[in-house]
């Protein structure tokens, strides 16, 4: 009887004779039965072992790039305008409006909930840039939340994806709450 697969990284179920994880690419580790466990002689190995071994090794070779791009950036390369060679995608969250302040509420790269009180609008990075920037997984879900600290004022909010508005919202008035979500290209 089959025993169900995941895959270690993301648990989605693997095929039987999956190379791949399907979803995130994660090289699967193939588990068998040895020669010796399925009752054959020690050392015997059915199906030319020899040239299956050979065929093997040139496969290795031949693969070898795409599996160091794998271990290097845990996925496979994707070739996409507007997403990175290595899967990721610059991602900014900007803030404008006539509000004097704001407290925020976003995802970041990581995937984690983040949060900062009694931000200036418009906001600004460390460095004076427009907006707090990351980069994320291809597909990762991305949200982004502001409340107007003040009794009046208005909240303008964007995220961009590689420097393309892909949601922005509006709010109005005091206290109010401006969001915009999106999932990355």
């Amino acid at each position: 009887m089959d025993q169900l697969r995941l895959c270690q990284r993301c648990h989605a179920e693997l095929e039987p004779d999956a190379a791949f994880c399907l979803k995130c690419g994660l090289p699967v580790i193939q588990t068998g039965v040895s020669a010796s466990a399925a009752g054959e002689p020690n050392g015997t190995v059915r199906g030319g072992g020899y040239l299956r071994s050979v065929l093997i090794v040139l496969v290795l070779l031949a693969c070898g790039p795409l599996l160091y791009e794998l271990s290097q950036n845990g996925g496979l390369p994707v070739s996409v305008a507007g997403v990175h060679s290595n899967g990721r995608v610059s991602v900014t969250y900007k803030l404008t409006g006539n509000a004097r302040g704001a407290n925020l509420t976003y995802i970041d790269g990581s995937g984690n909930i983040q949060q900062q009180t009694g931000v200036a609008v418009p906001l600004k990075n460390g460095a004076g840039a427009p907006g707090i920037s990351f980069m994320a997984g291809h597909g990762a879900f991305v949200s982004f939340s502001a409340q107007n600290n003040y009794s009046t004022g208005n909240l303008h909010c964007s995220i961009e994806a590689d420097g393309v508005e892909i949601n922005s919202g509006d709010s109005n008035g005091g206290y109010a709450i401006v969001s915009c979500t999106a999932t990355l290209p």
